[in-house]
């Protein structure tokens, strides 16, 4: 317990180093770099989300049921709405 609280605290020591080294060099913190990845792949993660629940459902033989098929419509359909809006907003 000692030993993980001991590596928890410094690895979160040395993010904070990290995160000051660059605000003194004028360097942007590498965090916002990770969320606008994590927001540009958004839509793709729903689009296969959705494909999966499509595929899930037909394995299990849920094809009669119409709630998977439109959860699965509806994140496919989300998924690339926010793909086009995300990567438009990202290269302006």
């Amino acid at each position: 317990m000692l030993l993980s609280r001991l590596f928890f605290y410094e690895k979160f020591r040395s993010l904070n180093n990290y995160a000051l080294i660059c605000r003194l060099n004028g360097e942007k913190h590498k965090k916002k770099h990770t969320m606008n990845n994590f927001l540009k792949n958004l839509g793709i993660l729903l689009i296969v989300l959705g494909t999966a629940v499509l595929v899930l459902s037909y394995v299990c033989n849920w094809l009669d049921y119409n709630w998977p098929n439109g959860i699965a419509l509806l994140a496919i359909v989300v998924g690339i709405i926010v793909h086009i809006v995300m990567n438009k907003k990202i290269q302006d």
